[in-house]
């Protein structure tokens, strides 16, 4: 039997819980399904087995940039861009392709980590 089942959750930690909640839950939109104050933990549904989950950092703790990266399917990679930056979000550029596999864009939360969009262009999906 293999010990690792299935992914539950991706965390991030943040520095200012009320920007990210107010990052995560209303400038992209997720839904929120679980959250404490008190113990800094919110997670967010990302209609995927697998939430999105913040952690707030304890004073004096940094936030290690460059470590996972939560990427999340969109119909439409400059569909999903254009509404993105409309609600303030900034892209490092522009949406990238691999033709006929994918379209990729990347920004980051307000702490420094990545969140990309993903387009499959494969012909199978």
């Amino acid at each position: 039997m293999e010990p690792l089942q299935s992914m539950d959750v991706v965390f991030y930690f943040v520095t200012d819980w009320d920007r990210a909640k107010k990052f995560y839950g209303e400038t992209l939109g997720l839904r929120e399904v679980y959250s404490t104050d008190e113990g800094g933990w919110a997670e967010y549904d990302t209609n995927t087995p697998v939430r999105l989950a913040i952690h707030r950092t304890q004073p004096g703790q940094a936030v290690t940039k460059g470590g996972a990266t939560a990427i999340f399917t969109v119909a439409n990679a400059d569909e999903a861009k254009a509404d993105l930056e409309k609600r303030g979000v900034n892209f490092d550029g522009k949406i990238r392709e691999i033709p006929g596999i994918m379209r990729l864009g990347t920004f980051l939360d307000p702490d420094g980590n990545k969140i990309q969009i993903y387009q499959n262009l494969s012909k199978g999906s």
